[in-house]
């Protein structure tokens, strides 16, 4: 039997292809003009009050995700899942938030239904 996506699954995935594309745009623009390096992207985070405002806020809020996810993360171990933390891991850190929390919350509403353990 085939399982059909909910609403919020179709929510969640969309999300998640636009917050994993919208953030890496500008960063293609940013790597034309300037040659690429992990100093330099750091440093432009902390310019302005504003950079640093909305870099403040980035990271406090990948420090919820990651609580979050430590939290609930005990009720869905089953074989094959554990995989999928690092992927979440791989969104947050290496494109951005607005990738890595519609991943998981895409991957929680399809696990909500079904087995923790074999």
């Amino acid at each position: 039997m085939v399982k059909f996506m909910k609403t919020s699954e179709k929510i969640y995935l969309t999300l998640f292809i636009v917050g994993t594309l919208a953030p890496l745009w500008p960063l293609v623009d940013l790597a034309q003009q300037i040659p690429p390096s992990f100093g330099a992207f750091v440093a432009q985070t902390w310019v302005t009050p504003l950079s640093r405002s909305l870099t403040t806020d980035l990271l406090i809020t990948c420090v919820i995700l990651w609580y979050w996810i430590a939290q609930e993360w005990p009720t869905h171990r089953a074989p094959g899942r554990a995989r999928w933390l690092w992927i979440i891991a791989a969104c947050n850190l290496f494109v951005a938030i607005s990738s890595a929390m519609p991943l998981y919350l895409y991957l929680r509403s399809r696990w909500k239904n079904t087995p923790s353990e074999p």
